[in-house]
């Protein structure tokens, strides 16, 4: 990336968690300060989607998965979409797929690793936060019940509070909330975000 390319996306693709097919795929675009640039094409053709990439919609409030490099700021994010297992020894094997999830993570500076992670209790994230990583879930913001569509409740059951948002030492959570849905039988969490330099 130039040094005065403010945005880069390289070989950058996405696809939302609920379609076979990924609505962008390889975008290989740079954006310089200052420039001005119109992204027009038909709908559905992924002008929404490129946007929701860039302002951090995606992966906050819309899970996928990427592939690709995206640098804003001359600061790449490295975002994780994940689902740990449902397997009958579920504690065990989820702890095996955190520690995996984090191996990957360890050469990246900013990680963002969003999803569905069926957690039971909130003692379930240490290993993360024993890695410096901060939740927007069940850390500083309190604990959020995702499903059913109930929104926040400081005394939801936390056997119900699965989804999270969490963020490697590089990355600070500045809020953290749910939004109702009516698409999904979860809500939506969501979190601003900041690059810490």
């Amino acid at each position: 990336m130039e040094k005065n390319h403010i945005i880069s996306f390289e070989n950058f693709g996405f696809q939302y968690t609920a379609q076979a097919e990924p609505t962008l795929y390889d975008i290989n675009l740079n954006i310089r300060k200052g420039e001005k640039v119109l992204i027009a094409g038909p709908s559905g053709c992924g002008k929404s989607t490129l946007a929701h990439c860039i302002n951090g919609l995606i992966p906050n409030s819309y899970p996928g998965k990427t592939t690709g490099k995206l640098t804003i700021g001359g600061k790449t994010v490295c975002i994780i979409d994940a689902h740990l297992s449902f397997e009958e020894d579920i504690n065990t094997n989820r702890k095996e797929e955190i520690v995996e999830l984090l191996n990957v993570a360890q050469s990246e500076k900013y990680v963002i690793i969003a999803g569905d992670f069926n957690v039971f209790t909130p003692d379930e994230f240490e290993i993360f936060e024993e890695a410096g990583y901060s939740l927007a879930n069940a850390g500083a913001f309190g604990e959020f019940n995702t499903w059913p569509n109930l929104g926040r409740n400081p005394t939801a059951d936390v056997n119900r509070v699965i989804d999270n948002i969490i963020v490697s030492p590089g990355i600070k959570i500045n809020s953290a909330w749910v939004e109702d849905t009516k698409l999904s039988d979860h809500a939506l969490l969501a979190a601003e975000l900041e690059l810490l330099e």
